[in-house]
C-alpha cells in the first residue's frame, strides 16, 4: 500500500495545507474543497480495499464512510437555530448506511478473517460519527476543523506504510488493536492539539527575540504598534472603566477600533494582543507528523512489551 500512501500524504497535505491558507486568511473554507478530498478520500477507499481483494461485503464499509462524509457537506442539518428537523433525504442515506453494515455484519459470520477486517475498516465511519459528536459538543469548535477530521478518517483508513516511515515503527502485534483502538485519524487530532498546547512555547522565544519576553503575556501574544494590529488578533490591552487592564482571556468579539482609540487616549503606542490561530495550521502539521514519525503513545507503550 506504499503507493496508495503517498498519495495520501501529498495530496491529503496538500488539501489541508489550502484549508489552512483559506482558514488564515478569511477565517473559514469553501464546502468545496472538502467535497473533492472526500470524493477522492472514498474513491481511494475503494481502491485499496479492492487492491486486497477483500471479500464484497467488507467493501460495504464504504457506504457508511460516503454517507457519513458527505452529509456534513451536502445534506441538511438535524439541528437548527429554530429547532431539531428531520430531512428526509438524510434520515435515508443513514438508514442505508445501518442496513449496509448490518447486512456485512451478519453475512461475514461465518468467515472469521473477513469479519476481523470488516470490524477493522468499520473504525471509519465510526471516527467520523465521533467526530461529528465532538463538533456537537463544542470540543471541536469549527465547522471547517470538523469536516477536516470526517474527511481524514476516509482519506487515511489505517496506519500508513511508507518504509523507512514512520519513524516509530510498530510491534505486529500492536497494529492490528492500533486500527481499532487508536485509529490513525485520532493521532492526527492528538499531534494537531500538541501543537496548539506548544504555542506558547513559539511565542515566548519570538517575544525574547524582541526583548518583549514579559510574562504571562509573552507566553500567550505578542506587541504591536497600535497603528498596524493584525486583522485576526484579539486585544489584550484594554481600557476598561478608565483603567488600564490586561484581558488574558478576551471574548472573542471586539471593536477594535474602540479599543485601540481608547488605549491611545490613554498614551500607550503599542499593545499586547493575542493571534486569532485556526485549529486547521496545526491540524496540517499534525498529519503530516502522523505519517513521518508514527503514534509516540503507542510505540512507549511498545518498550513496555515483553519480547517474544
Amino acid at each position: 500500500m506504499s503507493a496508495l500512501d503517498l498519495v495520501r500524504l501529498v495530496v491529503g497535505a496538500a488539501f489541508l495545507a489550502a484549508a489552512a491558507a483559506s482558514d488564515l486568511r478569511e477565517r473559514k473554507v469553501k464546502d468545496g474543497l472538502w467535497i473533492v478530498m472526500a470524493t477522492l478520500a472514498i474513491a481511494l477507499f475503494a481502491v485499496d480495499l479492492w487492491s486486497q481483494g477483500v471479500d464484497p461485503a467488507v467493501g460495504l464499509v464504504l457506504v457508511p464512510a460516503a454517507v457519513l462524509a458527505f452529509d456534513p457537506l451536502v445534506g441538511q442539518s438535524f439541528r437548527t437555530e429554530e429547532g431539531w428537523q428531520f430531512p428526509v433525504g438524510s434520515i435515508v442515506a443513514y438508514l442505508v448506511a445501518l442496513g449496509s453494515a448490518a447486512y456485512a455484519l451478519v453475512d461475514l459470520q461465518a468467515d472469521a478473517a473477513g469479519l476481523s477486517t470488516f470490524l477493522r475498516y468499520l473504525t471509519v465511519p465510526v471516527m467520523m460519527l465521533v467526530f461529528r459528536g465532538m463538533y456537537e459538543i463544542h470540543l471541536l469548535k469549527g465547522g471547517a476543523d470538523a469536516k477536516a477530521m470526517i474527511v481524514i478518517a476516509a482519506f487515511v483508513p489505517g496506519y500508513p506504510v511508507l518504509p523507512p516511515l514512520p519513524m516509530i515503527a510498530l510491534d505486529p502485534r500492536l497494529q492490528d488493536a492500533l486500527q481499532v483502538l487508536f485509529p490513525f485519524s485520532l493521532l492526527v487530532l492528538l499531534d494537531a492539539a500538541l501543537l496548539f498546547v506548544a504555542a506558547p512555547i513559539a511565542f515566548l522565544a519570538y517575544n525574547a527575540s524582541r526583548g518583549h519576553a514579559k510574562l504571562p503575556m509573552a507566553l500567550v501574544g505578542y506587541k504591536v504598534p497600535l497603528d498596524r494590529v493584525p486583522r485576526h488578533a484579539w486585544f489584550m490591552d484594554q481600557i476598561l472603566d478608565g483603567e488600564h487592564v490586561l484581558v488574558f482571556f478576551p471574548t472573542k468579539r471586539q471593536d477594535q477600533r474602540e479599543i485601540a482609540r481608547g488605549l491611545r487616549g490613554a498614551g500607550l503606542k503599542e499593545a499586547w494582543v493575542t493571534p486569532q490561530i485556526p485549529f486547521m495550521v496545526p491540524l496540517t502539521v499534525g498529519y503530516v507528523l502522523a505519517f513521518l514519525v508514527g503514534n509516540p503513545l503507542m510505540g512507549l507503550l511498545q518498550t513496555a512489551m515483553p519480547r517474544p
